[in-house]
């Protein structure tokens, strides 16, 4: 209902759409002087190639990123407390006016709050399950946050600081922390690498 609602593109929507539209025409250069960070405008390309319109494909990646983002704050709310907690945190931010806003706006918040609930949540099982592997998952989710919104970077940091120090500091279960460790950051660097040996 709100996607038909709103017949108005935003200016930052007009952005995105211009960024999205040169980099599937193969315009990287382009692209990128429109706007520096394409991990938003690939997402909208990918959705306008189903939809054939910008404005439609924005606004239904914002309303789906909000719609699917309450699967894994649920999960974690659940993991944290129990769930009535749970039901009730996810009813709230369904309907929460400042929520139902963005829905329908042409921008990167609900793609980039789905992303960073994932791999919260993608941590938390991980550790729940002791399976080490699904940091590989929550390190691949959180770098492409990254390229969604810079603040994405703080999410790394804090999971990154978060296994250091229990790495260290924690003496049961040590092997298993040095691995998860590991596995978080084999992404990131292994990116670095190859982009500087692409670079040399």
């Amino acid at each position: 209902i709100l996607i038909c609602q709103v017949d108005i593109i935003n200016s930052d929507g007009i952005v995105f759409a211009s960024s999205a539209r040169e980099l599937f025409r193969g315009n990287i250069l382009a692209s990128f002087n429109i706007y520096p960070v394409h991990g938003y405008s690939f997402a909208l390309g990918l959705v306008q190639l189903v939809v054939r319109d910008w404005f439609l494909a924005g606004k239904i990646l914002s309303c789906f990123s909000l719609l699917l983002a309450t699967i894994p704050l649920y999960l974690i709310t659940c993991d944290l407390f129990n769930k009535k907690a749970a039901f009730f945190t996810a009813l709230v931010f369904t309907i929460a006016p400042s929520v139902n806003g963005k829905c329908t706006a042409v921008i990167r918040d609900p793609f980039f709050l789905l992303l960073v609930t994932l791999s919260l949540w993608l941590v938390l099982y991980a550790i729940r399950e002791s399976r080490y592997g699904f940091f590989l998952m929550s390190s691949l989710v959180c770098c492409f946050s990254m390229l969604v919104r810079s603040e994405g970077v703080i999410l790394f940091l804090a999971i990154l600081f978060f296994l250091v120090v229990s790495a260290i500091f924690i003496s049961e279960g040590r092997s298993f922390n040095v691995k998860c460790l590991a596995a978080f950051c084999f992404l990131p660097f292994y990116l670095r690498k190859t982009l500087l040996w692409c670079s040399t």
